[in-house]
């Protein structure tokens, strides 16, 4: 068998029918160096080696893969990350816009506007991955934000708010919980913002569908909390979800997000 050195993903298979995913960065006689998705480099003997080939876009991404999003439903983040090189489109309820960017496995980014009647807010986060394992996501990070309220007054507001989410279960069936606290600072003036909390999860799910179910106090509707119930369709690079925003004595509203997996290595 004759491989070469190899910028392209590639994968190896072993005669214990190991399988690996990356690419060959060393050859000899003897052996092969390969180098695994996540910077590792392992050696094989020439002799363990069965097969080495190139992947395609499609092996790499299959036709029937679902787009695992960052799981929010309305209102604050989850434990969720994105993988390396993953750039998502979040759109909730037509008025927020944002982006978000997993700069590593470790570390997401994000950026996004929310234009309404009453004002507007531009905003940037970062987000870091404590625990990734199978069953626990633990995230935490903070949102730095600037933004306009439209009246009498114009005023400009500034808002810093640090946040920590923790998702247990997987995408198709999980509960998170996440709370987060900060300042909001108006001229001179800065004072604390009360403590918010977001109670979520998908209670009943399959690779491509679920049951939503959110209870917050961050929506101010002259309510001390707000329930949301919704559904969610996945497909291949893209996610909406339906829900209904209830609060007070049985008054709701319609909701929806979309999320789209703009790219990804």
């Amino acid at each position: 068998m004759k491989v070469g050195i190899s910028r392209q993903i590639q994968l190896l298979k072993t005669i214990r029918e190991d399988k690996f995913i990356g690419n060959v960065i060393s050859v000899d006689s003897n052996a092969y160096v390969f180098r695994l998705k996540n910077k590792e480099e392992i050696r094989f003997d020439a002799s363990d080696v069965t097969s080495i080939t190139v992947l395609s876009k499609k092996d790499i991404w299959p036709r029937n893969a679902v787009y695992r999003k960052t799981e929010r439903l309305m209102m604050l983040p989850n434990g969720f990350m994105l993988k390396r090189g993953e750039l998502e489109y979040l759109n909730q309820m037509i008025a927020a816009n944002n982006l978000n960017y997993g700069i590593t496995d470790r570390y997401n980014t994000g950026a996004g506007l929310f234009l309404w009647t009453t004002g507007q807010l531009t905003w940037a986060d970062l987000k870091m991955a404590m625990i990734q394992h199978d069953w626990i996501h633990w995230a935490s990070g903070v949102f730095f934000g600037y933004g306009r309220a439209i009246g009498i007054s114009h005023e400009d507001y500034r808002i810093v708010f640090p946040f920590t989410s923790l998702s247990v279960g997987h995408h198709n069936q999980y509960i998170n919980f996440s709370v987060a606290r900060g300042m909001e600072a108006n001229g001179s003036d800065a004072e604390w913002i009360s403590w918010k909390y977001s109670l979520s999860g998908k209670i009943y799910g399959t690779e491509k569908s679920g049951i939503l179910l959110e209870i917050n106090n961050v929506v101010n509707l002259g309510y001390r909390r707000n329930l949301l119930v919704g559904y969610s369709h996945k497909g291949k690079k893209s996610s909406y979800n339906l829900c209904l925003l209830f609060y007070g004595e049985v008054k709701a509203i319609p909701g929806f997000t979309y999320s789209r997996l703009v790219a990804r290595k």
